[in-house]
């Protein structure tokens, strides 16, 4: 019988042909896969949430945020920082300073700290309930206006009726977690009719933050 015609070489032929088709196929897939792998690692990752009582969604891709996860962020802050006693004075001051960005807390932290001790001070307690929420897209800012209360307990009812108070923030996703990029409050409506009201953009990173990172890049750059 010739070696050509012989069934268990041709056997032993199309395995290794085979074999070799295999490795390719596993080769080309791994590729692929690694492709893959690199792409998702240089691409936001977008995030979709509907959390227990929420109507729409809560979208996060990156930095970028919908609508709904500014408002819901917007009014959590305001119920914090418009709810405030003695009793509660620390937990409301350390909510606030995990929600401002680092620029931010750094700028207006310290105020903030001195105008609850004052209303300590003063035996007062404020209260803020909430009334409307608006978000412009285009200033990218939420306004969360309603009554705040300032009770005086040394004083008389009269002197403890509500008043129209607004918060005014700009809410940006940060390191996993929401971020007030902007904040501000004052008496009356929000200014969103204002067409020349306009707001400052805020860095997110104080310049001391933003000066360490770039020592602590410039350091990992030397050892390598």
């Amino acid at each position: 019988m010739k070696k050509s015609e012989s069934k268990v070489i041709k056997s032993i032929s199309e395995i290794k042909a085979s074999t070799t088709q295999n490795k390719v196929i596993q080769y080309g897939l791994l590729g692929i896969c690694t492709v893959l792998a690199c792409a998702l690692a240089f691409k936001d990752t977008k995030v979709i949430a509907t959390p227990p009582n929420f109507s729409k969604p809560l979208v996060v891709a990156g930095n970028v945020a919908n609508k709904e996860y500014k408002l819901r962020w917007a009014v959590a802050a305001a119920s914090i920082a418009g709810n405030l006693s003695k009793d509660n004075a620390d937990f409301v001051l350390n909510q606030i300073d995990s929600m401002l960005s680092p620029y931010l807390r750094q700028q207006i932290l310290p105020a903030l700290k001195k105008e609850v001790q004052i209303l300590i001070a003063r035996d007062a307690e404020q209260s803020f309930v909430i009334k409307d929420a608006i978000y412009d897209p285009e200033k990218d800012l939420v306004w969360i206006w309603g009554d705040r209360t300032i009770k005086l307990k040394s004083t008389s009812n009269k002197s403890n009726l509500p008043h129209r108070w607004t918060y005014e923030f700009r809410i940006e996703p940060f390191s996993e977690r929401a971020a007030i990029t902007h904040f501000n409050s004052y008496k009356g409506l929000p200014k969103n009719r204002d067409v020349e009201y306009q707001v400052e953009e805020n860095p997110m990173l104080s310049s001391e933050i933003k000066k360490a990172i770039s020592c602590l890049l410039y350091t990992s750059d030397a050892a390598d």
